[in-house]
C-alpha cells in the first residue's frame, strides 16, 4: 500500500495533501508545448486540480533514478481529485496514467524533491505539467 506524498521514501506514494476548503473539486487540462516543436509522439499537458474538500490529489509517485529530476506516476488513487479529473476528461490521451512523468508542479521544475514538496502544500489550486514518453 502506498503512503502519503509526505513520506520521504522512494516507493510509490499516494496523494500529496488534503484540502481545507469546502465545495466541489474541479479539474481542467491545458495543452502544452510550442508551435515550433516537431510533431512527435511524446505528449505534454497541464492538469489543474482544485482542492476544495478532503479528497487527496491522487498521484501515486516514484522517484526516477536516471538523473531526469522527474517524478514517475505509477498509479492514480481511486476516489481522488485526479481520478475525478480522468473520469471527466473527454480526451483519453490526456488522462493521467502509469508511466506518465511529472516535470513541473506550479512554478517548480528541475528538482524532484522540490516538486514533491510543492504537491504537499495546502495551496487551493495545483498546476501539474506532465509528459508521456514516446511509446507509453
Amino acid at each position: 500500500a502506498g503512503t502519503r506524498a509526505g513520506a520521504s521514501s522512494s516507493s510509490p506514494t499516494g496523494a500529496a495533501a488534503s484540502a481545507q476548503a469546502g465545495g466541489a473539486p474541479s479539474a481542467s487540462s491545458q495543452p502544452a508545448g510550442s508551435a515550433s516543436e516537431p510533431a512527435a509522439e511524446e505528449l505534454s499537458w497541464v492538469v489543474v486540480l482544485d482542492r476544495n474538500d478532503d479528497q487527496p490529489l491522487g498521484f501515486k509517485l516514484q522517484r526516477i533514478v536516471d538523473g531526469s529530476q522527474e517524478l514517475r506516476v505509477v498509479g492514480v488513487l481511486d476516489g481522488s481529485l485526479l481520478a475525478r479529473f480522468n473520469e471527466n476528461q473527454s480526451d483519453k490521451a490526456r488522462r493521467v496514467r502509469a508511466e506518465d512523468r511529472i516535470v513541473q508542479v506550479n512554478s517548480v521544475s528541475g528538482d524532484m524533491n522540490a516538486m514533491r514538496d510543492e504537491l504537499r502544500k495546502e495551496a487551493p489550486k495545483v498546476h501539474v505539467r506532465l509528459r508521456r514518453p514516446e511509446g507509453k
